[in-house]
Parts: structure tokens; C-alpha cells; sequence
């Protein structure tokens, strides 16, 4: 890739990430909430992958990304919006949460999507979310609209670049904690927050965090026996996605762990974004919910 190419005139639409990711990642959102599709398109790279984790859609190519987003903004009213809610990452990319209306699909939608870029472009995205969120109807709609490409058994994302060193070592150093059964909380800054999007969970201290990890590790697809397979973002935080637990491998498949890192390298902040909606109703009972905290 050429840096005229990066270069190009982005008057209005999406700057350069040397001002930073989030300042990126808000004019990226920007650009899509007031449905401009020149700017939005813009931020693309030529070869960009997208990819919908609970649709196991995959769709590559700057050409057909402004096509997709082309007949979405045609379908949906002007204020359809999507808005960024939380970003944390580095010039090589990250992790934005942002919440998208319920004009847009049916049913409002929180996402944290993995976003790797190179010179400032998106050269791969993946959305994940929890498919619940959607009424039955709208989900089987979508599905319908954009077959599967992509089994859940296949969605484990390999390492596409150098891991970050300071987020990849924490990421390590989680595993190895969540898998001994010790030491967590010594990876947690004193005000840690986890959130389990899918769940609608939130448990925020030290203590509160290491334990519900602890006493729910056998049950969630991102506990024991997962493991962390791409690590995007930088010093302050960013991303790892991962490969399920073998219980979750054919009905989950993976999922996302959206991470803030406090200025002393300690685990700040988890947000969890796994898709439910294949579970059946058993497994789906034994999974912790809002009242189910130490």
C-alpha cells in the first residue's frame, strides 16, 4: 500500500489515525450515523474484510462494503444512527463499542467490533454482538439476507500482525491466571469494571471481578479452556478476540474481550460480546445473569 494512498483528500470525512484512535474512531462513526457514504467508504482499504460473527457473514472489497452500506442508508430512516460508545486501540487498530439504533435492524444492538487498520484504513472488521438482541423474525431475516460464510467452529481470527507487547502479555498473563485458578486479581487495577454484554452483567472491583470470573470460568465460552487468538490495540488497550472454550465451539465459536489497561499496565476494564442465540435452552440457563454476582 502506497502512502498517496493514505493521503488522499478526506476533507469532511475520516482523518488520519495519527491524531490518535479514538479521534479516528469518532469521525468514523461520525461519517456513518449522518449516513455520509462517501466519507464512510472512504476509510476503507481497497482489500477490506468485513465480518458479522453471529451472522458468519464475510464480505471483502471496498466496492461491495459501499454497496452494503449504500442499500442500508437507502432502507433506514435519515436518523438511524449508529454511536460510538467506548474505543481504545492504536494506530494499527483496536476495539469500539457503539450502539446501533433500532431503526437500523429491528432492535437496538450493542457491538464491540475489532477494527485493524493500516495507514489509517480498514483493512478488517469484525462485528460482535449478541444475535437475542433481535427479535426472531429480524434475526432469521438477516440471515437470510446474508448466508453464512462462515460457521461458528470457523471463526477463531489468527493473529494478523505482531502482537502489541503490553497487551499481549496481559493477555498471556489473564489466560494463565483464568487457567490456573490464581492470580487474577493481581492483574486488576483496584476499580475494575467487567461487563458481559450478552449476559447483561456488570461487576465492577477488584475482588467482585476475580471472583465472578472464578466462580463462572467453567460455564462461560471465554473461561477455562478458551484461549485468546488476535490481539489488536496498544499500551492504553484495545482487543482480543477469541477461540471459545470446546464446549462453545460449535454454538458460540468466538467471540470478543474489548480491554482498557490502566496507566500502570493493570487490567482496567473487560467488556465481553459473544452470540447467544444458537444456545439451546438448557445451556442457556446455566449462564450467569444480572443477579447471579458475588
Amino acid at each position: 500500500m502506497t502512502e498517496a494512498k493514505a493521503s488522499r483528500d478526506r476533507a469532511d470525512g475520516v482523518q488520519p489515525v495519527a491524531a490518535g484512535f479514538h479521534g479516528w474512531a469518532r469521525d468514523y462513526f461520525a461519517a456513518k450515523s449522518r449516513h455520509d457514504l462517501d466519507a464512510l467508504a472512504g476509510a476503507f482499504d481497497p482489500e477490506i474484510a468485513y465480518e458479522d460473527a453471529v451472522l458468519g457473514r464475510r464480505t471483502v472489497g471496498a466496492g461491495r462494503m459501499r454497496a452494503t452500506y449504500a442499500a442500508i442508508f437507502a432502507a433506514v430512516a435519515g436518523s438511524a444512527r449508529s454511536t460510538l460508545t467506548w474505543s481504545a486501540g492504536s494506530e494499527g487498530g483496536g476495539a469500539v463499542q457503539f450502539r446501533n439504533d433500532a431503526a437500523l435492524f429491528g432492535a437496538p444492538m450493542d457491538v464491540v467490533a475489532v477494527i485493524e487498520l493500516d495507514h489509517g484504513l480498514v483493512i478488517r472488521q469484525r462485528d460482535y454482538w449478541d444475535g437475542r438482541a433481535l427479535p426472531v423474525p429480524a434475526l432469521d431475516g438477516l440471515r437470510a439476507t446474508y448466508p453464512a460464510h462462515l460457521p461458528p467452529a470457523a471463526l477463531a481470527a489468527a493473529q494478523r500482525s505482531p502482537r502489541p507487547l503490553v497487551l499481549g502479555e496481559t493477555a498471556q498473563a489473564y489466560r494463565a491466571a483464568l487457567e490456573s485458578g490464581s492470580g487474577l486479581a493481581r492483574l486488576l487495577a483496584g476499580d475494575a469494571m467487567l461487563e458481559d454484554l450478552a449476559r447483561g452483567v456488570r461487576v465492577v472491583r477488584r475482588d467482585a471481578v476475580a471472583a465472578h470470573l472464578a466462580r463462572w470460568s467453567a460455564a462461560l465460552p471465554y473461561g477455562r479452556g478458551a484461549r485468546e487468538t488476535n490481539v489488536v490495540g496498544g499500551a492504553g488497550g484495545g482487543a482480543w478476540e477469541w477461540a471459545a472454550s470446546p464446549a462453545f465451539a460449535e454454538t458460540v465459536g468466538a467471540g470478543v474481550t474489548a480491554v482498557r489497561l490502566a496507566p500502570d499496565g493493570r487490567i482496567a476494564e473487560l467488556v465481553f460480546s459473544w452470540d447467544t442465540s444458537r444456545l439451546p435452552p438448557r445451556r442457556w440457563g446455566e449462564l450467569p445473569g444480572p443477579d447471579d454476582r458475588p
